[in-house]
């Protein structure tokens, strides 16, 4: 297992080097303004992944402690949920909202990654470290490399096909080689939906919030600055979305243990897999910090972003407990606590970037890192506001 962990670790590690080549070379051949709309795809694109309404979620609770059979059964009620709103999402998207081509290759995308991710979910929640690594090879290394060297020996229209076309690809292959998908009969679909309808709708919430936590500024900075300033930002997020992988992929290896612990012990602080998550990140951001002006002044013209990178770069440390604080409050059943703690700092977080958008400062994009740097660490405070206040509840009882 724990060979199999450090591969896993390697190919993530491995995976991260392409994401920096990739985002180099198109940081080198799209303008600022192409780098914007790029940003703008990628919204979409992740958005996708909350496609399955909070059904996969439900799976990082209920498969762990499933037999493979039940864990199958909510494998699949969360593909036909994913597939299902997706399709809608699609349609209303292209037809009512935007007809933008790369908007819909992306979202296309967006949705073939979904699947591979619920994937993932599964194998993750059953422990089998084995089957994730061949999945992360063909729902993300193969499409990696793929779209690397399109932009690298072709142009970006080339690279927008092969976007498609490798996710497409890589789908296939886990459809071939898992056979998980099956004809899930109308009444087990329907007894599924009525299981989990009210833990599902919580952790959808929940999620949408954290999706917009992470893309409002984006949107905002776009409608109000254009293209051009948030391709500056895009550049600057760059490091602070390779980076923030390192936490995302540790907790997956470690959140089945917790999920069990707080079931099984109600263990509420987990000081081992939280220094597990914790240690890396911070090794991470500091040899990022070591290396990126080297990286940064040779192969772009954006050096005089390099303040910003490395200030971005220490908000990914809160983000190593946050996780943890998840799966703890989604094993005790406290969904509704997790969808308050999110939905408050965001609507904070959203009333200090209007703050900042009315105020036209000049100096916009350091004050848009701070915001970054400080709803991690509000955060992360009410997390252990909240699971204090949840301890002394169990010692009164």
């Amino acid at each position: 297992m724990f060979k199999k962990s450090i591969i896993y670790l390697f190919i993530v590690y491995l995976m991260q080097i392409l994401s920096i080549i990739l985002n180099i070379l198109l940081i080198r051949n799209l303008s600022l303004g192409d780098l914007g709309q790029l940003t703008i795809a990628k919204v979409y694109f992740q958005f996708m992944d909350f496609m399955h309404l909070g059904s996969r979620f439900t799976m990082d609770r209920y498969v762990p402690a499933s037999n493979d059979k039940e864990g199958r059964e909510i494998t699949l009620f969360t593909m036909i949920i994913s597939f299902v709103a997706s399709l809608v999402f699609m349609i209303i998207v292209f037809f009512f909202v935007n007809n933008n081509f790369i908007i819909l290759i992306f979202m296309i995308s967006g949705f073939i990654f979904a699947q591979g991710t619920i994937y993932k979910a599964f194998f993750r929640a059953k422990e089998k470290t084995k089957e994730m690594i061949q999945v992360v090879l063909m729902n993300m290394f193969f499409p990696l490399a793929v779209q690397i060297t399109a932009i690298l020996f072709f142009n970006f229209k080339i690279y927008l096909i092969s976007f498609i076309v490798s996710y497409t690809i890589g789908f296939i292959l886990l459809i071939y080689y898992f056979k998980l998908i099956r004809v899930m009969p109308y009444l087990v679909f329907i007894s599924k939906a009525k299981s989990f309808y009210r833990a599902t709708g919580l952790l959808f919430a929940t999620s949408i919030v954290i999706f917009l936590s992470f893309s409002i500024d984006k949107i905002l900075l776009e409608r109000y600055r254009g293209s051009e300033v948030l391709g500056e930002y895009s550049i600057i997020l760059f490091i602070f979305a390779t980076l923030m992988v390192i936490p995302g992929t540790l907790a997956e290896l470690v959140f089945p243990k917790i999920i069990k612990k707080v079931t099984q012990t109600s263990k509420l602080i987990h000081w081992k897999e939280m220094s597990f998550i914790f240690f890396p990140t911070l090794l991470a951001v500091i040899v990022a910090n070591l290396f990126m002006n080297f990286f940064i002044i040779k192969f772009t013209n954006y050096a005089y972003l390099l303040p910003y990178l490395h200030l971005i770069s220490w908000a990914v440390l809160p983000y190593s407990f946050t996780s943890i604080m998840y799966y703890t409050f989604n094993a005790l059943d406290q969904r509704k606590t997790i969808l308050k703690i999110n939905l408050i700092v965001l609507m904070v977080y959203i009333v200090y970037l209007s703050f900042l958008l009315d105020s036209n400062s000049e100096n916009i994009l350091r004050y848009f890192v701070w915001g970054r740097i400080v709803y991690g660490i509000i955060l992360i405070a009410l997390y252990m506001i909240f699971l204090k206040k949840h301890h002394m509840l169990l010692i009164r009882r």
